[in-house]
């Protein structure tokens, strides 16, 4: 009996020992990733971030270059006297810093079997404004004329307004408006064209 009481105690003991020891190799790591592992985690958010979209001043610039041609077409209205006119203008910027042009041209007229040919050399000024692409500008411009009747050579003048807007990046389409005075005869003045 007590022989059997000692094999016992040995077992119990020799038992005990190989629990203690799986228990102290057993790394602390591992036991951490386990419970980690078994642990539920929440599903990920994310956040989405609107950026203010950078709006460029669309000037057209870039369109035109220091120099530039204008060639158009327009009527004329002087007095009781409608005619209709053809011709281009010359520009070049002389400013860096500002939008200022030097403008001559050379415009025919044609006024019930009187022809005009009018040289005109003035100053356009451009009207940059921001976030859009049309650009309005004031014109003035003076010079003599020759025509087919009447005096041969007379004098004429304009001051108005026009605008230009880009058509592609190479080509602006240009308006203008205003008076016209023809030896001593006031009138308006409408053309339209392209810019480039």
């Amino acid at each position: 009996m007590k022989r059997q009481l000692l094999l016992l105690s040995a077992l119990f003991f020799a038992v005990t020992n190989v629990q203690a020891a799986t228990l102290t190799t057993t790394p602390m790591g591992d036991t951490a990733s386990a419970k980690q592992a078994l642990t539920p985690t929440a599903p990920q958010t994310y956040r989405t971030v609107d950026y203010p979209t950078v709006v460029e001043p669309r000037t057209g610039r870039y369109v035109l270059g220091a120099w530039q041609l204008h060639p158009g077409i327009g009527f004329t209205a002087i007095t009781s006297t409608a005619g209709f006119n053809a011709g281009s203008h010359i520009a070049y910027r002389m400013l860096d810093a500002h939008p200022l042009h030097f403008e001559p041209g050379l415009w025919l007229g044609f006024f019930e079997g009187n022809v005009q040919f009018n040289f005109m050399a003035g100053m356009r000024y451009d009207i940059e404004l921001e976030e859009t692409w049309l650009k309005p500008f004031a014109r003035f411009a003076m010079g003599p004329s020759l025509q087919t009747e009447g005096d041969t050579l007379v004098f004429n003048a304009y001051v108005g307004f026009g605008v230009l807007y880009p058509v592609n990046k190479r080509i602006d389409f240009r308006a203008d408006a205003g008076l016209q005075n023809i030896d001593g005869n006031a009138g308006f003045l409408l053309t339209a064209g392209v810019g480039f």
